[in-house]
């Protein structure tokens, strides 16, 4: 369907005119019920300040090149992400490698 890579190629070109011309800077969103990942929270401690500015930029992009009503239709790679974990851990054995797969894949993205 394609949807995945335009809504990476999308949020790449939201990041890239945000740094060419500071568009969206402003805009502020509330992460208090954002999930945590491990990972995400260690990078950010060792970079301190600008990586946590950085991760919000980055959220605020990805929510407006979201589903609707907040984005624009496409698709929210962070409840993707949710989405195939959840469905890994509902599914029978057989199913979880697919799943697996799946979560790489937006992970990557």
């Amino acid at each position: 369907m394609g949807k995945g890579r335009t809504t990476t190629g999308m949020i790449i070109g939201c990041l890239v005119k945000h740094v060419l011309h500071g568009v969206g800077a402003e805009e502020t969103r509330d992460q208090k019920d954002e999930p945590s990942f491990k990972l995400i929270d260690a990078i950010l401690a060792k970079l301190g300040e600008e990586g946590r500015s950085a991760r919000r930029l980055l959220d605020i992009v990805i929510d407006l090149c979201g589903e609707p009503p907040l984005g624009t239709g496409l698709q929210n790679l962070r409840h993707c992400i949710l989405w195939t974990k959840s469905k890994w851990e509902s599914e029978p054995e057989h199913k979880k490698a697919f799943w697996k797969h799946m979560s790489v894949n937006f992970i990557e993205r």
